[in-house]
């Protein structure tokens, strides 16, 4: 089975998707690696999965990470699942045990909202979401890492928005220079996390809002947690 990977160094678009438009199947993983867009630009919404329709049976990985100086990145939302369709990767159909999406914010800026799950009622992820935020080492004293901007938005969801997890959810917030701007939230945005839900906060990344093992308004049918691991 082949693997899709989408490399995105600029341009100015409305919707980013790693997989299908309205339908079929994609065997093998996918990668979406957004590196910038253009000056003054912006790209509206990242999803690691599909549109309308399809499924994608590998793992999804998204990878925000602005390392082009010529074209700084601008994004709004950045999506793990899919828009308006499950993900159902292969042998998780019961057990929603594979870790995926995985959603990695190294550096650059989201201005309004991460989530590890997808959007949309029908956007179920049967799986395990991860969202990184920041990175560790030394590194994570140079590359400034942000979500949220001066409209007040800045939310993180390890769950879907309107969109249901059926497994586990983890964010997973580090680095010196990370900056979440409102809340952190271990599940989803009035979406249910049939799992459990974990948020593990580590070196001194800055949290201007609340932290929430739970949802915003989603329930959650497992465990929470908060692990607030700080080094200096």
């Amino acid at each position: 089975h082949k693997n899709v990977i989408l490399n995105i160094y600029g341009g100015d678009m409305q919707r980013v998707f790693g997989g299908n438009k309205s339908g079929g199947i994609i065997y093998g993983n996918v990668t979406v690696n957004v590196h910038g867009s253009n000056p003054s630009h912006t790209i509206g919404e990242v999803f690691g999965g599909c549109n309308l329709g399809g499924n994608i049976q590998g793992k999804i990985e998204v990878n925000i990470d602005s390392n082009r100086t010529d074209c700084p990145l601008h994004v709004d939302n950045v999506y793990g699942g899919s828009n308006m369709a499950a993900y159902t990767p292969a042998n998780s159909f019961f057990t929603g045990d594979v870790i995926s999406p995985v959603v990695h914010l190294k550096r650059g800026t989201v201005n309004e909202a991460v989530y590890g799950g997808g959007y949309g009622a029908p956007a179920v992820v049967t799986a395990t979401p991860k969202v990184l935020i920041g990175s560790d080492g030394a590194d994570s004293l140079t590359y400034p890492v942000k979500v949220g901007s001066a409209t007040g938005a800045g939310n993180v969801f390890g769950g879907g928005n309107a969109a249901a997890v059926t497994g586990n959810t983890e964010v997973h917030i580090t680095g010196d220079n990370t900056q979440v701007k409102q809340y952190i939230f271990g599940g989803g945005n009035a979406a249910a996390v049939n799992g459990n839900t974990k948020v593990w906060l580590r070196r001194r990344a800055k949290i201007l809002g609340n932290v929430y093992g739970g949802g915003n308004q989603g329930e959650v049918d497992g465990d929470t947690m908060v692990i607030v691991d700080s080094v200096k």
